[in-house]
């Protein structure tokens, strides 16, 4: 391929920020053969964008697993919130947040640039926070000693597992361990308010808190 001479080559910044320019646009195309090439710049976009050393997880990423999926019709909660110094992310089920330095606005979970979402119908976490009277006292749960039981709820399968009065789904508890072999849990004392679950190990980062909303009451198991 016969290149332009008359072309400078890009800074590492500089690629950075023109990968991630083609990738919006790839994203917002709607013509298949574009929209094929939109893995590859994401990965070009992470080559190029500045590394922040880890030796677990870095905050934003594992938030990242807990923003709505691009199907939900809440499309606030497929963003990452920052509020007053504090970045926030939930689909509805799992909230986590924590202390960071962005401005407050609304980001893009993986690419972490700021994006043109309204923030008001944001959820207020303050309100959703279960107050100290509000839980059990905090448990250690092992995740080898968990009695995994697979269950029929709604027509659909699935794999839960009980904690005290509660119902969690058990790939959701995985999720939030993040590959710890245990953590600790405040269950609450009904069912209509989260429970708080306190992580320990395998994270660069202290979230404030991680919200884990039980599931519906489990009627039939199956064998």
């Amino acid at each position: 391929m016969q290149l332009n001479p008359k072309i400078k080559a890009y800074t590492r910044v500089e690629a950075a920020t023109a990968v991630h320019g083609l990738l919006e646009v790839a994203k917002a195309a709607n013509v298949d053969m574009i929209k094929d090439f939109t893995n590859e710049l994401e990965s070009l976009y992470k080559f190029f964008a500045p590394q922040v050393p880890t030796t677990g997880l870095n905050m934003f990423d594992y938030m990242a697993r807990f923003v709505a999926n691009e199907s939900d019709i809440r499309t606030h909660l497929r963003y990452i919130c920052v509020r007053q110094g504090v970045a926030y992310a939930t689909n509805g089920h799992v909230a986590v947040w924590g202390d960071c330095d962005l401005a407050d606005g609304m980001y893009h979970p993986t690419l972490i640039n700021g994006v043109d979402v309204d923030a008001s119908d944001y959820p207020n976490f303050g309100k959703m926070t279960p107050t100290d009277s509000m839980l059990e006292n905090e448990q250690t749960v092992h995740i080898k000693d968990l009695e995994v039981q697979t269950v029929s709820m709604g027509g659909k399968g699935g794999r839960f597992v009980k904690l005290g009065k509660h119902t969690f789904d058990f790939n959701t508890l995985l999720e939030v361990a993040n590959g710890s072999e245990s953590f600790g849990i405040r269950l609450p004392r009904v069912t209509s308010f989260p429970a708080i679950a306190y992580m320990q190990g395998n994270f660069d980062f202290e979230p404030t808190r991680i919200l884990v909303m039980p599931t519906l009451p489990v009627t039939e198991v199956s064998a």
